[in-house]
């Protein structure tokens, strides 16, 4: 019965490390925030939404522009992937980067005004319909 259990307990432990892994860095002098995804899974995943799925599906991002009295500046959302393209997939037991220009996405007047920039990434994949991950994550970053 101890060999029984111990066995089942190693193969759940097995499966619950098989994930989605994620890298978040900022370069401060580009204000480009990177974003690397590693696909743990044994399966190829899809983190595009389904054309049925509710807006917060997929992996996307929302961008905070904070002043030094954390108000709040602008406000800018967007898939980390180009729609329609391979940048949806996930190779099972491979990387994919994916970049997101701050200054591009600023919809504000003056870029001088910004102190931090807050970004909420979530991370949604799927595979055969079934949702195999997902989990947010929140940074900050000093804009200068």
């Amino acid at each position: 019965m101890k060999i029984l259990l111990i066995a089942l307990l190693f193969c759940l432990s097995l499966v619950s490390q098989a994930q989605i892994t994620y890298k978040l860095s900022y370069d401060k002098d580009n204000k480009i925030v990177s974003l690397n995804l590693t696909n743990q899974f044994e399966e190829l995943v899809v983190i595009e939404p389904r054309m049925d799925d509710i807006p917060e599906a997929g992996t996307y991002y929302t961008i905070s522009y904070k002043d030094i009295k954390d108000n709040i500046l602008s406000l800018s959302s967007n898939y980390v992937f180009k729609r329609r393209s391979d940048e949806i997939f996930l190779e099972p037991k491979k990387s994919k980067d994916y970049k997101i220009n701050l200054r591009k996405q600023f919809k504000g007047d003056i870029l001088d005004d910004i102190y931090v920039v807050e970004i909420e990434i979530c991370i949604h994949a799927r595979s055969k319909g079934v949702t195999k991950f997902k989990q947010k994550v929140i940074e900050k970053y000093q804009w200068k």
